[in-house]
């Protein structure tokens, strides 16, 4: 919470004098104070941003069926993008025993992007 607040009074002192958003794990935006307070939905995410551009790029070019690929350190997310929209969900799975593994995992209730995880990240492969 205290970075959130330094990066909006950071922004503030460059000049941004504009609401600061963040994307949540289903895709949509939340306030920088809505971030703080329930900081659980910012869980996965970077990768939900990429299938909402993703969804949005398929829509400009017509194509109803797209994957969206997001690759991180230790893991690949990939996401089915049917009719110009990501699948979603009500709840996911934080840390799992065994990574891919359903039901393995604490489960938490938040609206979430489906997505498939592979362990094949950038820092796998190097």
């Amino acid at each position: 919470a205290d970075y959130l607040a330094r990066l909006q009074i950071r922004l503030k002192e460059m000049g941004a004098e504009c609401p600061v958003f963040m994307i949540h794990s289903g895709g949509g935006l939340i306030s920088v104070e809505t971030a703080s307070e329930f900081p659980v939905r910012l869980v996965e995410s970077g990768p939900a941003g990429g299938a909402i551009f993703a969804a949005d790029i398929a829509r400009r070019f017509g194509l109803e069926k797209v994957v969206s690929y997001d690759m991180g350190g230790t893991t690949a997310k990939i996401c089915l993008i049917e009719d110009y929209a990501p699948r979603t969900a009500r709840t996911f799975e934080v840390a799992r025993t065994y990574r891919f593994c359903k039901g393995s995992g604490m489960p938490i209730s938040i609206p979430v992007i489906e997505m498939i995880e592979i362990g094949a990240g950038g820092g796998s492969i190097a």
